[in-house]
């Protein structure tokens, strides 16, 4: 329930500020690492295949144009090599 909580707060901050927003990309990680700890290490490769799954949803919302995220705060918009690079770095999270 609360790692259901934590990615609902760092999926609406992605959908709202993109997925360049730092706070996003942290709770992401956050989700990550707090499955690993309350499940157990057997549910981090199922939890980081829905993250990188909803990531690249997020990018193809707002790409479709559905759902234009406030790119105030940031200096550009994010593509899908930024989709790569969070994944990579989650990847390297999920293998710790």
């Amino acid at each position: 329930m609360l790692i259901i909580l934590y990615a609902a707060i760092s999926f609406s901050t992605l959908l709202i500020w993109g997925l360049n927003a730092p706070a996003g990309i942290f709770t992401v990680s956050f989700v990550i690492i707090l499955a690993g700890i309350l499940i157990g290490s057997k549910a981090i490769l199922p939890v980081s295949i829905g993250v990188f799954v909803l990531l690249f949803g997020v990018q193809t919302i707002h790409n479709l144009k559905i759902i234009t995220p406030n790119l105030t705060p940031l200096y550009q918009s994010s593509t899908f090599m930024d989709v790569i690079s969070y994944a990579t770095v989650l990847v390297i999270f999920t293998l710790i």
